[in-house]
């Protein structure tokens, strides 16, 4: 048997980005690896240029997502995107050179998703299960859902478990 942490994503609209290019920013169905330690990084104040930080965080664990159900009364939402536009000067061209015309951005966003988490430490931890669990239940830095205008819509922290394995502790 193993300790999990078990946290819940869920907010109005969330971004879990993929490849991007100044005016495209699309968004995964699904939280991403990246964007997940980028969250818990906030948790316990880890500054994103801190690189042996972040790779400590990285190698410390494992995890595992589990897509939920949104229910509206009886019925079964499910996850939709929608694109906000921008306008974006000084805009990156795919050489690297700035754009002199202004360039409209597009960023999608999920609605209508809830996602569960369930996170195990590796054999030779650097940031313990202890810490995690403290800096979620008490961030450093505001955590979001992929994107800084993507909030919470309740804590993270959901419940500390022990399983045999992730589809155990996801239950």
């Amino acid at each position: 048997m193993q300790d999990y942490l078990i946290l819940k994503l869920e907010g109005v609209l969330q971004s879990w980005g993929t490849h991007t290019y100044e005016d495209y920013r699309p968004s995964n169905m699904f939280p991403t690896l990246s964007g997940i330690l980028g969250l818990l990084a906030a948790c316990l104040g880890i500054d994103r240029k801190d690189w042996e930080r972040l790779q400590a965080l990285d190698r410390s664990l494992e995890l595992a997502v589990r897509v939920d159900q949104v229910m509206l009364g009886a019925r079964r939402l499910m996850p939709v995107k929608i694109t906000d536009f921008h306008t974006v000067m000084d805009a990156r061209k795919v050489d690297g050179k700035v754009n002199k015309y202004p360039v409209v951005s597009r960023r999608e966003y999920l609605c209508d998703a809830k996602f569960t988490l369930a996170i195990r430490a590796t054999a030779h931890p650097c940031i313990t299960l202890d810490e995690l669990e403290a800096a979620v239940k008490k961030p450093h830095y505001t955590p979001f859902l992929g994107r800084r205008a993507c909030p919470l819509t309740r804590p993270l922290w959901e419940m500390r478990v022990q399983a045999d394995a992730f589809e155990t502790a996801l239950g």
